[in-house]
C-alpha cells in the first residue's frame, strides 16, 4: 500500500490536534476541516491534493518526537532555560481575573501599548459547534477578555494566514505547545524570518475534546443550555479554581476542580498522549500555574521559563509590572509532574519503535478515550465511581498489609547461598547520594566479593536507555507500593516475586539514606523508612544503618501517636545504627538498644573510589566541557537553599567575597554540585560579566569527577555538605555557608569552625571569612591534612567482622 503524502495519515494516526495548519498552507485547497468525535479534524479532497507533502511538513501533530528524545539515556523535557521565575501580576484586577498570576494579561497589555502591533489569543466563552480559534487583537484593552484556561484544542490558521499576508508585523503568539511548534513549522516551510513574533508559550497539560461540554450540559445543566463556560474560576474557592457553568436561566453552577481532574484522562485527545512537552520548550516566554509546594496562594502565582535572548530581552524591560522571585528549574518540573512524560516517551516507543512493553498500558489509556470521544457518558460515571472505590480500598488493604508485615513473625528464607547485599537509600540523581553509593559498593566489593550488589532505588531503576546499565551494580525497583507488596499475604506480581526471592537470598541490608528519618520532612517519609526495616525483620534479613544525620522526632501528636511505637519497636532491629551527629545519638537513644555509634560520614571514611570498582568497563562517562583547574584557584560551590534562607543578600556577599579574591590575583571557578544550583551560579557568574578570571564548572557527569575537581583547588567557599566532606578528604580548606548541626559538628572535627557562616546570622561576614582564609590556607591545609591521617574508622569492616561471625 502506498505511503499516505498528506495529513489523511495524521488522522488516521489519531494524532491530529485541531491546529489547522495544514489547512493554511496548502496550495490547491484541498483541505476542510470537519468534526469527528468531539473534534476538527482535516478532511482531504483526494481530487484536489497534489501530493506535495506540504500539510504533513508543517503537521505538529505527525511529528511526535522532534528532539529524539526516546533515544536519550536521561531525556531533558524541559528544553533551554535561561531564567526561571515565580511571581504574580501587581495590577489586582489582572490577577483576580486571571487562571493563576496574570503575568500574561499584564505582559501583553504592555506590549501592545507598546512595542508590538497585533496579538494572537484565544476569547472563549461557550462552545457553539463551530472550529475555536485563535483570534487577532490589536487594543490592549481587548486583552483581559481572553484570560483565564481553556483546556480546548483550538485552531491557529488563522494565526499563520494573517502572518503570511503580513509578516514584518510585530506579532505576539499565545498557544500550547502544539500550537506553536506548528505555526514555527508553517514558518519554516513558508520561509518567513521568525524576527518580528514573540512567542508566550503556556504549560499544557492536555487539552479535551468538545464532548466534554455536553458532559457538563448534561450532568450539570438539567435541561438547559450553557451561556458560559469556565474551566477554573477562582472566585470563593480560590486558585486553582474549580469549574464554573453559566447557564441561560442565570443560575450558576460550581463544579469541584477534582471532577475536571478525574474527566481529564477519558476527554483528552489521543494526541496527548505521546505529547513530551509540558513546560512548551518552543516558546520565548513560557507560563504556568505555580504548583510548587509551599509557594501557592489564594488568588495564584505562575511560573515563568524565559527560554531565549529575545524573550529575556522583552522581560526584563517588562518585569517592573511584576511581584517575582527567582526560582531553579527542577523546583518547576517537581511541581508540573514532568516525570509522568516518561510514560509518554514509552507510548511514543510503541507507535514510533514498535516496542512493545507499554502497548498494554496505552491501549487501556485510548479505551478510556474512546469513551469519551463517542460521549458514552453513563460509562465514564460507572468507571469513575469504580475507580474512586478501588482507591479506597487500596488504602485500607495498605493499612493492613503494614499491619501484616508488622505482626506477622520472620518469614523463612530461602536456602540458597544469600549471595545478595542490599543498598537502601543510594542513588544517582544527587552527588551526594552518589558520592554515598560508589563508595559503600566499591567496599563492600572489597569485603565480600563473591557477593552481588544489589541498590534498591525506583528512580534509577526507572532510567531508560543506557542510564542504568553502565554499572558494576544492579537497581530494583523500591517505593511504598513494593513494600506493601512484600509485606502482603499475597503472591504479587511477577516484579514482587523477583524481588521477594532476591530477598529471600539476601546477606544484608546497608542502610545510606543520609538524612531522611526525621519529622522535618514530614511523618510518611519516616513511616518509609520504618518500612525499609520492617521488610527487612519480615524476612529475616540483618539490617545496618551506615552513618547518616538522624533526628529531630517533632511530629504532630497524632502522628506521634502512631510513629514512636513503629520507632520503639524497629530501630532495637537493626545491628549497628551509626549516626553523624552527637545530637543525632542523643535523639536515637530513646528508641534504640545500645546498638549505635558515631562514626564520620562514609564518604569521608574511605579513598575516592576507583572508576573501575563502580563502572563496567567501557561504560564511565566523565565531563567533556570541564575545564582544566589553573594553579592557585578557589572553588565556589553555591548551594540554592542557602539563597532560600538568604534570599538576596547572600549574592552580595558572594559579589563581596569573589572580588576580594580578585584583587589577590586569584582565579575563582564556581563549580554546579546540584542541578537545583545551576540558576544561582549563572547568577553568580553574571555579577562579573565576562571576567576571565571568574569560570563556570557545569555540573559532571558523576561525584569521582567532581570530588577531583574539588581536590585542585587551594581552597573552597562550599554551601553542599558532601562538597565539604570532599574538600576535607583531599586536604582542603574550605569557609562554609551552611546551617545545620551536620556542618558545625564536622568542622568542629577538624579545628575549622571559625570558618563556618551561619545562615541568618552572619551571611554578610563571609568577605572577611574568606580574607582570613586567603591568610591562613596552608596552615590550615596542614591541619585538616592531619586530622584526616588520625581519621581510623571502618563501618564496612564493622559490618564485615559481624557477617563472619568475629
Amino acid at each position: 500500500m502506498e505511503e499516505l503524502k498528506n495529513v489523511e495519515k495524521t488522522v488516521r494516526a489519531g494524532l491530529c490536534v485541531s491546529c489547522g495548519v495544514c489547512r493554511a498552507v496548502c496550495p490547491v485547497g484541498a483541505i476542510e476541516m470537519e468534526m469527528k468525535n468531539g473534534q476538527f479534524v482535516p478532511k482531504v479532497n483526494n481530487e484536489k491534493c497534489t501530493k506535495c507533502g506540504l500539510c504533513l511538513e508543517v503537521c505538529p501533530g505527525i511529528d511526535i518526537d522532534p528532539e529524539g528524545l526516546r533515544t536519550k539515556e536521561e531525556p531533558d523535557f524541559s528544553g533551554r532555560v535561561i531564567d526561571v521565575y515565580t511571581g504574580h501580576s501587581r495590577d489586582a484586577d489582572v490577577r483576580r481575573n486571571s487562571a493563576s498570576g496574570g503575568i500574561i494579561t499584564s505582559l501583553v497589555e504592555a506590549l501592545l501599548g507598546d512595542s508590538y502591533e497585533r496579538a494572537f489569543v484565544l476569547p472563549f466563552e461557550k462552545w457553539e459547534g463551530r472550529e475555536i480559534k485563535l483570534r487577532e487583537i490589536k487594543k490592549w484593552t481587548e486583552v483581559r477578555k481572553a484570560a483565564k484556561s481553556k483546556y480546548i484544542p483550538a485552531s491557529v490558521e488563522d494565526v499563520a494566514v494573517a502572518i503570511r499576508k503580513s509578516p514584518k508585523t510585530r506579532s505576539i503568539v499565545v498557544g500550547t505547545p502544539c500550537q506553536i511548534r506548528g505555526i514555527k513549522k508553517f514558518m519554516r516551510a513558508s520561509r518567513l524570518s521568525e524576527d518580528n513574533l514573540l512567542f508566550l508559550g503556556l504549560f499544557c497539560d492536555r487539552v479535551l475534546n468538545t464532548r466534554i461540554f455536553e458532559y457538563f450540559e448534561k450532568r450539570y445543566g438539567k435541561g438547559e443550555k450553557i451561556r458560559r463556560f469556565l474551566f477554573k474560576d477562582k472566585e470563593g474557592s480560590g486558585w486553582p479554581g474549580d469549574v464554573k457553568i453559566e447557564l441561560e436561566s442565570g443560575r450558576d453552577v460550581k463544579v469541584d476542580k477534582g471532577v475536571r481532574r478525574r474527566l481529564k484522562p477519558f476527554f483528552q485527545l489521543n494526541r496527548c498522549l505521546f505529547c513530551l512537552d509540558k513546560l512548551n520548550r518552543d516558546a520565548d516566554i513560557s507560563f504556568g500555574d505555580c504548583y510548587i509546594k509551599g509557594e501557592e496562594e489564594f488568588l495564584g502565582r505562575s511560573n515563568i521559563i524565559v527560554r531565549s535572548a529575545k524573550g529575556k530581552r522583552v522581560f526584563e524591560k517588562y518585569k517592573h509590572l511584576f511581584v517575582l522571585e527567582k526560582e531553579e528549574i527542577g523546583a518547576v518540573e517537581r511541581s508540573q509532574h514532568i516525570e509522568e512524560k516518561a510514560e509518554n516517551l514509552e507510548y511514543c516507543r510503541v507507535l514510533l519503535d514498535g516496542d512493545m512493553r507499554g502497548a498494554k498500558r496505552l491501549k487501556k489509556r485510548q479505551r478510556m478515550l474512546k469513551l469519551g470521544a463517542m460521549g458514552r457518558f453513563g460509562i465514564i460515571d460507572l468507571t469513575i465511581w469504580a475507580r474512586g472505590l478501588r482507591k479506597r480500598l487500596r488504602a485500607v488493604e495498605a493499612g493492613i498489609m503494614l499491619l501484616y508485615g508488622i505482626m506477622r513473625g520472620v518469614f523463612v528464607r530461602g536456602k540458597g547461598g544469600r549471595e545478595n547485599i542490599l543498598v537502601i537509600g543510594g542513588h544517582t540523581f544527587n552527588k551526594g547520594a552518589e558520592a554515598m553509593t560508589f563508595a559503600v559498593v566499591e567496599q563492600l566489593r572489597k569485603r565480600f566479593p563473591e557477593k552481588r550488589i544489589i541498590v534498591c532505588s525506583s528512580k534509577d531503576y526507572g532510567k531508560y536507555g543506557d542510564g542504568k546499565h553502565r554499572y558494576k551494580f544492579e537497581f530494583i525497583p523500591w517505593d511504598t507500593s513494593v513494600k506493601l507488596s512484600l509485606l502482603g499475604p499475597r503472591e504479587g506480581s511477577g516484579e514482587t516475586r523477583r524481588i521477594k526471592e532476591i530477598l529471600k537470598n539476601a546477606s544484608f541490608f546497608v542502610d545510606i539514606h543520609g538524612y531522611s528519618l526525621t519529622s522535618q520532612f514530614g511523618p510518611k517519609v519516616s513511616i518509609g523508612y520504618v518500612m525499609d526495616i520492617i521488610v527487612a525483620r519480615r524476612f529475616g534479613i540483618p539490617y545496618y544503618i551506615l552513618p547518616q544525620s538522624i533526628g529531630p522526632f517533632e511530629y504532630p501528636i497524632l502522628w506521634k501517636v502512631l510513629l514512636y511505637p513503629l520507632l520503639w519497636i524497629y530501630l532495637k532491629y537493626p545491628r549497628l545504627v551509626f549516626v553523624r551527629e552527637k545530637a543525632g545519638i542523643r535523639r536515637i537513644g530513646k528508641f534504640t538498644k545500645g546498638n549505635t555509634k558515631l562514626a564520620h560520614d562514609i564518604v569521608l571514611q574511605y579513598p575516592r573510589p576507583e572508576r573501575g570498582s563502580v563502572y563496567l568497563e567501557g561504560r564511565e562517562v566523565r565531563g567533556r566541557d570541564t575545564p582544566k583547574i589553573v594553579k592557585g584557584a578557589v572553588g565556589i560551590i553555591p548551594n540554592k537553599r542557602v539563597l532560600d534562607r538568604e534570599g538576596g543578600k547572600v549574592y552580595r556577599a558572594y559579589k563581596g567575597a569573589i572580588g576580594a579574591l580578585l584583587k589577590r590575583g586569584r582565579v575563582v571557578y564556581i563549580v554546579q554540585y546540584s542541578h537545583e544550583d545551576r540558576e544561582m551560579c549563572e547568577e553568580i557568574k553574571g555579577m562579573f560579566g565576562k571576567n576571565p578570571r571568574v569560570r563556570v564548572v557545569w555540573r559532571g557527569p558523576d561525584s569521582i569527577e567532581l570530588e577531583e575537581i574539588i581536590g585542585r583547588f587551594d581552597f573552597v567557599i562550599a554551601s553542599r555538605y558532601h562538597s565539604l566532606v570532599h574538600a576535607y578528604k583531599n586536604g582542603i580548606p574550605a569557609v562554609v555557608v551552611g546551617w545545620a548541626e551536620k556542618y558545625q559538628e564536622l568542622m568542629e572535627e577538624f579545628e575549622q569552625t571559625k570558618y563556618f557562616i551561619e545562615c541568618g546570622k552572619e551571611v554578610e561576614e563571609l568577605e572577611e571569612r574568606v580574607r582570613e582564609m586567603e591568610m591562613k590556607w596552608r596552615e590550615e591545609k596542614r591541619r585538616i591534612a592531619r586530622r584526616m591521617q588520625g581519621l581510623d574508622e571502618d563501618v564496612i569492616g564493622e559490618i564485615s567482622k559481624f557477617e563472619n561471625g568475629h
